[in-house]
């Protein structure tokens, strides 16, 4: 399919236009579909352009994606990727932040698990008072 910019075109407008001629496709082949109501005879037909239809329509997909702004100028594009860019940002900085706090917290409960061992093989399950620890330990 063939687009009316040229070689000239930049992928953006070009994707927006083969999309929409993909679209535009896809709703001929829809309506013509409709056309074909009553006699079994023609359900092969009707099947054949209801695939067709969506077919042009996984087509028109394939030339843009929610994240490529389709019909803007260069300056809104530039704008697009900033944002998109920033938000990309923020996320990995607050993902590193919160492993970074996960990987503390593990480290405090290997050190904690590794004193809790150390007590039990010393014996302080034998400790007369690991009864009341217990239940101050299962108490809310």
């Amino acid at each position: 399919m063939s687009t009316p910019l040229g070689p000239g075109a930049d992928h953006f407008t070009e994707a927006s236009i083969r999309r929409a001629a993909w679209l535009e496709a896809a709703r001929t082949a829809a309506e013509a579909a409709l056309r074909f109501t009553t006699p079994a005879e023609f359900a092969a037909a009707r099947g054949a352009l209801e695939g067709l239809s969506d077919r042009f329509r996984r087509l028109a997909d394939h030339y843009t994606t929610a994240e490529q702004p389709a019909g803007l100028t260069w300056a809104a594009r530039a704008d697009h990727a900033v944002h998109l860019y920033a938000r990309t940002a923020i996320e990995r900085d607050d993902a590193r932040t919160e492993a970074a706090r996960l990987r503390a917290r593990i480290a405090e409960l290997e050190q904690r698990d590794a004193w809790l061992t150390a007590l039990e093989s010393a014996g302080v399950d034998n400790w007369s008072g690991i009864d009341h620890a217990l239940e101050l330990h299962r108490s809310p």
